[in-house]
């Protein structure tokens, strides 16, 4: 098989793959991101061994297999693009003390 025909059954075993998985398709951007008092906290949890806020807008352009490093339960899984509906209220502090 030729470097042309391997390319092209590349891709269409990609094709079938829902977006979600599939390596190929371009990401929209999601608008989603970690405040810079958050980051600067991670920094110092980090440095202290501490827990760390998971930033969405970081980024990982090694290999897939890099990239993720999930753990979750197969049987609840979906195929579907995960959605942020914005309601107009800013977001609930995870760190509030009440």
């Amino acid at each position: 098989m030729n470097p042309q025909e391997r390319a092209m059954e590349a891709l269409t075993r990609l094709s079938p793959i829902p977006p979600k998985y599939n390596p190929t398709k371009q990401d929209l951007p999601d608008g989603m991101y970690l405040a810079r008092s958050r980051k600067i906290r991670n920094q110092i949890a980090r440095q202290n061994n501490g827990e760390i806020t998971f930033d969405p807008s970081m980024t990982c352009k090694v290999s897939l297999a890099k990239c993720l490093k999930f753990f979750t339960d197969p049987n609840r899984t979906s195929n579907h693009m995960a959605k942020r509906c914005s309601t107009g209220y800013p977001a609930p502090s995870l760190d509030a003390k009440n």
